[in-house]
């Protein structure tokens, strides 16, 4: 996918804003991770390292969480996206894997089970919109 200029340079800045990233100090057009960054990268890889054998089965997550909530139900948005989960709507998402035990734990504290399902689904009709 294609990234435009100033799409770019709005992520460059939001990165460098959360200290994620410095202008190297070789060259002012490129930039490196600062120690923060990098455990964040790190983080992010033990998220993702959850993966196993697809067993063939979808997890389809479907919420109707409370405007008053709203921080809390984008927050699960964006812990969807970075199991890879794509949404099918803005409150239904598919995935191939289940969900690590610490985000089941996480949405438990959040106190969105009561707005929540999970279900296990053995086949989706037009599936390669998800692969």
């Amino acid at each position: 996918k294609e990234v435009s200029g100033v799409n770019l340079a709005n992520t460059i800045y939001r990165l460098k804003q959360k200290g994620l990233v410095v202008e190297s100090p070789k060259s002012k057009s490129n930039y490196v991770l600062t120690p923060v960054g990098r455990q964040f990268i790190d983080k992010l890889k033990k998220r993702i390292s959850y993966r196993i054998n697809w067993d063939g089965k979808w997890r389809l997550v479907t919420f109707d969480i409370p405007e008053k909530q709203k921080r809390d139900r984008n927050w699960l948005r964006r812990i969807l996206r970075i199991y890879e989960y794509r949404p099918l709507h803005k409150s239904v998402f598919v995935g191939k894997f289940p969900l690590p035990e610490n985000i089941y734990r996480d949405i438990h504290k959040h106190k969105l089970t009561p707005f929540l399902h999970i279900l296990t689904v053995g086949e989706i009709d037009d599936d390669s919109k998800l692969l």
